[in-house]
């Protein structure tokens, strides 16, 4: 996260651990989401050029997106979403 956001984690746990959906078009891949509590350095910014865009989305704004790279991100939304509740 401190390449990506400038900041460091200090209270997070992981959601899940998932293979990449398309490994002929990527490559093998395996992605591991964690949901950050805490963090320190600051309010997140973008670093680099790689992303476009950085926000904030509720768990319902996040899987009304219609672009999402995964649809599987959206069960994961609502499922983060449930257990802070």
């Amino acid at each position: 996260m401190r390449e990506e956001t400038g900041v460091v984690p200090t209270r997070f746990e992981r959601v899940a651990v998932l293979g990449e959906p398309e490994p002929d078009l990527y490559g093998e891949g395996t992605y591991h989401i964690y949901r950050v509590g805490e963090w320190s350095g600051g309010e997140p910014t973008m670093r680099g050029d790689e992303h476009v865009d950085l926000r904030w989305f509720t768990a319902e704004e996040a899987c009304a997106t219609p672009d999402l790279a995964w649809d599987e991100y959206r069960r994961l939304f609502r499922a983060i979403a449930d257990a802070v509740t």
